[in-house]
């Protein structure tokens, strides 16, 4: 099982490859939900994408650890998806916020990601139609 750097509560999720394979499904899911909010002109159109990543980042740690959890409990012979389904997004939650506070490279990388969400859907909101 996964170790988290800080702590241990990333013991309760998958194996490193169902877990970045779900997590990489759950921010495309929300990614496409909140796409919008991302793009902008101006401050406010900044302060919307802060507000829209930070939005992602949650619903995102949510979706890809109910889809690991779902998976797991559903391949496990003792598995049972109704007990996993509340936890899913506490536990997404810690997840992310455990990688993004204890670890400069993973905050570094998640903010140039989404620093360049806001960049690519500015050029896309600004290119002419064809």
């Amino acid at each position: 099982m996964m170790q988290a750097a800080g702590g241990d509560m990333a013991r309760h999720l998958p194996d490193a490859p169902l877990f970045h394979v779900s997590a990489a499904a759950g921010a495309g899911l929300a990614g496409l939900l909140l796409a919008d909010g991302f793009g902008r002109r101006r401050w406010a159109g900044h302060l919307i994408a802060m507000l829209s990543a930070g939005a992602a980042t949650v619903l995102g740690a949510g979706f890809g650890a109910f889809i690991a959890l779902a998976f797991a409990a559903t391949t496990s012979a003792s598995g049972n998806l109704a007990d996993v389904a509340g936890m899913a997004p506490f536990l997404g939650f810690i997840a992310v916020a455990d990688g993004l506070g204890t670890s400069v490279p993973v905050a570094v990388t998640w903010l140039l990601a989404m620093t360049s969400v806001q960049i690519w859907m500015r050029r896309l909101r600004s290119a002419p139609l064809t």
